[in-house]
């Protein structure tokens, strides 16, 4: 048996009634200490000028923080290349705004900084009960998984700075851990409101976690079905998931669609104010399978997903990102082993749990595909962040089906290689800005 099958199958080992609050607080409390504290350290650190279009995120924060409404075309018009955000959903910095108020419009950079941590730390607890989820029995796996959110170097440097990304990572989060319990006990109308409401509040934060709304619908289909949930009861907690979505988010689309002359998206108007500023192509295009078969899009999304800071032109030691594509290759050859060689019949649910994170990564893919086609994102690991716990997930479950010892010692080492390389990613970055009480 595998680890990762003693790690679905074995009950949980029996814990004195004393000693259980401390058993599972205290790890806990470390690793959220540990995400404050690396959190912090880079929030120091990055100044904006290293930060990927801070300002422009900023911009909005300010806008709807002074005038309390969302920017018009005029606002747009007005403000330039700082306002190309303007048009794209602005509720991913609903925290950032809220810790903004209290200050002057002209001082928010710091508090707004302070709703990505917070967010942050919101996809931290979801991976931490992932991790409890899909590891059930083996403590030290259900561990490595919330570990490596704290200790990925790119998302640490993501939720440093003002951004709507940290918001969309975890709204996606919270709905794939939601996903995976539908998958073990099925649907229900309170989950069901809960994706529907989350998945509406994603699609106002960041276009790129709109991936994961068609493995919504499959997962929860395919839940009904394996726990024989009834007709009636499956098709109303689909409709009210359905309804919740459309209450959250519609009203913003039909705003759009009167306000930009039809760009329901924004992304037209956003494209057309980035390419007249930075004087680009206005009608780019480029097919799908260009982007599919280039070497340097694959490998820039590899890069930059690990650990690829400032404006994509702060790179780690290259050996590092080879390591990273080895304990890929290893992770995946343990998937091979588990498919290849199986000994016994795959449980329904755990199929259905990793056929749902597998195929969250895949339609992330998709997307980050489409989206270069039209220049509405290049090769940035940033957009596959909304697949971040199914990346993890899917990486050490891998790891766990390899044979003999190396499936208990490897991911505790890839957990560790991680610490190091988030603060060996610090340290570059501090003994190039230095420390900062706010950012320049």
């Amino acid at each position: 048996m595998s680890n990762f099958e003693a790690a679905n199958t074995v009950q949980q080992p029996t814990i004195a009634p004393g000693a259980t609050l401390t058993h599972k607080a205290l790890p806990f409390a470390v690793l959220g200490a540990c995400f404050v504290l690396v959190r912090l350290l880079f929030m120091f650190t990055v100044p904006i000028s290293e930060a990927p279009d801070e300002i422009t995120h900023l911009w909005v924060i300010s806008f709807i923080k002074q005038h309390l409404c969302l920017p018009s075309a005029s606002d747009l018009s007005a403000a330039g290349a700082e306002g190309v955000y303007g048009s794209l959903p602005q509720m991913g910095y609903l925290p950032h705004i809220l810790l903004s108020l209290p200050f002057a419009t002209t001082d928010i950079c710091l508090a707004a900084r302070f709703g990505s941590l917070i967010m942050g730390f919101v996809t931290f607890l979801a991976a931490y009960l992932t991790g409890r989820e899909l590891f059930a029995s083996n403590r030290v796996l259900s561990l490595c998984l919330p570990a490596l959110v704290v200790f990925h170097p790119q998302l640490a440097f993501l939720n440093s700075y003002t951004n709507s990304d940290s918001t969309a990572v975890a709204l996606s989060s919270l709905i794939v851990l939601l996903l995976i319990r539908s998958a073990k006990s099925s649907i229900n109308s309170l989950r069901c409101l809960a994706i529907g409401i989350l998945l509406g509040w994603l699609a106002l934060s960041k276009y790129s976690g709109l991936s994961i709304a068609p493995v919504v619908v499959l997962s929860l289909v395919a839940s009904a079905f394996l726990h024989k949930t009834p007709l009636k009861k499956a098709v109303l907690c689909l409709a009210l998931s359905a309804a919740a979505f459309s209450c959250v988010s519609l009203w913003w689309f039909q705003r759009n669609y009167f306000q930009f002359d039809g760009d329901f998206l924004g992304t037209k108007t956003m494209y057309r104010a980035w390419a007249l500023a930075y004087h680009k192509d206005p009608a780019y295009r480029v097919p799908a399978e260009s982007i599919v078969t280039s070497l340097r899009w694959w490998r820039m999304m590899f890069f930059s997903f690990w650990g690829l800071f400032g404006y994509m032109t702060r790179y780690l030691w290259r050996p590092v990102y080879l390591c990273y594509v080895a304990f890929l290759s290893v992770s995946v050859w343990g998937w091979l082993q588990r498919i290849l060689v199986r000994t016994s019949a795959a449980d329904r649910t755990t199929l259905l749990i990793w056929s749902t994170l597998a195929a969250t990564v895949l339609f992330n893919l998709t997307a980050m595909v489409f989206a270069s086609t039209v220049n509405l994102g290049g090769p940035q690991g940033r957009y596959l962040f909304c697949s971040e716990i199914p990346v993890m997930s899917l990486l050490l479950g891998g790891m766990s089906h390899l044979k003999g010892k190396a499936g208990s010692w490897l991911p505790p080492v890839f957990v560790s290689f991680n610490v190091l390389v988030c603060l060996g990613s610090w340290l570059m970055l501090f003994l190039i800005s230095g420390f900062h009480s706010r950012p320049l």
